[in-house]
């Protein structure tokens, strides 16, 4: 999801990205299809996750507002697999 230069992503916790933007929080990031095929240039970025209850709030209901019916069947599967716990993803380009 994108505001301006800013980027935010929803994770599982225990996620290979979030553990390691937990470690090093520069990371690089390029346009892509929902498939992975990247479509743009890579860009050098800055990223932090965010485990508080109000953030994973607020990205949870932008997410909900932009994917929808999606989003809920992503999260029954994530929650099916395990990954009840979830970390907000701040991305900065």
């Amino acid at each position: 999801m994108q505001d301006g230069a800013t980027f935010f992503v929803w994770t599982q916790a225990n996620a290979g990205k979030a553990k390691r933007i937990r470690n090093n929080g520069a990371v690089r990031i390029a346009p892509c299809t929902s498939s992975g095929e990247v479509l743009g240039e890579w860009l050098t970025a800055r990223a932090q996750t965010n485990e508080a209850p109000e953030a994973i709030r607020d990205l949870e209901k932008l997410m909900k507002k932009k994917y929808g019916i999606m989003f809920h069947i992503f999260g029954l599967l994530g929650r099916l697999r395990g990954g009840a716990k979830y970390t907000a993803i701040k991305i900065q380009a």
